[in-house]
């Protein structure tokens, strides 16, 4: 047969039980509350990553670009005096019939006739 101590022990751990698990409900709530903030902050951090990182390819693009400006400015530099040397060079070896252009070496051997000369002016 069922006692009376039986049933207040029972009742005592049911109570015990109830009250856990009301304490494990709020604990779990504060928990999911903290998951959701962190995962907005995750999210925030993710967003600020990319963006970094966007910024950073279009710092590396515009160091190459200058980069290149500067290569460009060397070459535009260094170009005049290696024509100087190579102009000097072609005038000593040269005949007078015998001319030299900046954009490259155009050598007439003859001089061109009226046709040429008209074809030459219109560039």
């Amino acid at each position: 047969m069922i006692h009376l101590d039986q049933i207040r022990l029972l009742e005592s751990k049911t109570i015990k039980a109830i009250e856990l698990i009301n304490m494990l409900r709020e604990e779990n709530k504060a928990l999911k509350k903290t998951i959701d903030t962190s995962q907005g902050r995750m999210e925030e951090l993710e967003n600020l990553v990319q963006e970094f990182k966007s910024d950073q390819d279009e710092i590396e693009q515009s160091i190459v670009r200058a980069m290149k400006n500067l290569e460009q400015l060397e070459d535009e530099i260094t170009e005049p005096e290696s024509e100087k040397k190579t102009t000097s060079t072609a005038d000593e070896n040269s005949s007078p019939e015998t001319a030299s252009s900046e954009s490259g070496s155009l050598i007439f051997e003859t001089e061109p006739d009226e046709e040429e000369k008209q074809e030459l002016d219109i560039f």
